[in-house]
Parts: structure tokens; sequence; C-alpha cells
């Protein structure tokens, strides 16, 4: 149903966290996450007020979701 696109960060940020070696599983969970909104099952929680760039350039037949990796203000203090 949708079509899942991970950014080029969203990907650097597996990497990175795969390699501390404290989230073994993490390749797992985001498949599972990613499973999910394929079906049509758009979990998580809204950010409300999210500003993010429209694309509405020309009208697809396939629908897409970007995944993308937010971080807190406490994470990089």
């Amino acid at each position: 149903m949708y079509t899942i696109i991970a950014t080029e960060q969203f990907e650097k940020d597996i990497k990175f966290y795969k390699r501390k070696k404290k989230f073994n599983h993490i390749e797992d969970d985001v498949d599972e996450v990613i499973k999910e909104l394929q079906n049509g099952n758009l979990i998580g929680d809204e950010i409300p007020n999210l500003k993010l760039p429209e694309m509405n350039h020309h009208i697809r037949l396939e629908l897409q979701i970007q995944i993308l990796t937010l971080v807190s203000q406490t994470d990089i203090d």
C-alpha cells in the first residue's frame, strides 16, 4: 500500500546505533515498523506543528512515507 523511503540520515543513524552494540536488535525493530507502515498502519505519535517541506509537484499514484530521525534537544546536550 505504501512505499517506505529511508532518508540518508536515517540510514546513517541506524548504522551508528548498531556500532554502539547497545541496540543489537535495532534493524529488526525498524523492519517491524516498516512492515506496519507498508500495510497502512500509521503507528506512532503525531508531532504537532512540525513543518516539513511539501512535495506537491506531481500527483503520484503510489503513496510514499519517508522515515527520518528526530533527535530531542536533551539528547544533543
